[in-house]
């Protein structure tokens, strides 16, 4: 809560549509989640999911159909991804140091955790759920058929992942 009050005083107040809101409503004094989760940086998304209650997170959890202990150790991975990409830092063959736990209905994707192609599984798995239309997929296999001299052995990519139910298959 205290990260919340935190972040609405300092990015919100700034915001036309958070400034609308409390110029149009007065209860309650937090503007609706959807509203919040605009100005979050994914960090601190990552961190108020692990501090919910623990009936919270598995809900939250059971919407993506993983653990809540895979949700939360996710959204930590991709606050850490994400952090990567904004410093302009190299992805390809790269080890990564925050890794993510394994879903048991995925491990085949997880074979190296450690490597880039784990990373764009959670991406794509909370996607699905997400935004279960979206072009990301595509246009990752387009980004990847564009550079064929990059080793997608080396960013641990598993052999036949565009075959895989994840990659051109119904969603989990």
């Amino acid at each position: 809560v205290d990260k919340v009050n935190e972040v609405v005083k300092e990015v919100g107040q700034h915001q036309t549509f958070i400034n609308h809101y409390h110029d149009t409503y007065g209860n309650p004094s937090y503007p609706p989640s959807w509203m919040l989760f605009e100005i979050l940086d994914f960090g601190t998304v990552s961190k108020i999911y692990s501090s919910l209650p623990l009936p919270h997170q598995k809900e939250i959890a059971r919407q993506f159909g993983v653990h809540y202990r895979i949700l939360t150790s996710w959204l930590h991975t991709i606050s850490s991804l994400r952090n990567i990409c904004a410093h302009h830092a190299r992805l390809w063959n790269r080890v990564f140091r925050v890794l993510p736990r394994r879903a048991k209905n995925l491990k085949e994707h997880f074979e190296r955790n450690d490597r880039f192609y784990a990373q764009i599984v959670m991406i794509k798995v909370l996607l699905n759920k997400i935004a279960g239309h979206s072009a990301w997929a595509q246009k990752l296999k387009d980004l990847l058929d564009e550079y064929p001299d990059v080793s997608q052995k080396h960013m641990g990519f598993i052999e036949g992942w565009e075959q895989t139910d994840l990659w051109s298959g119904p969603d989990l």
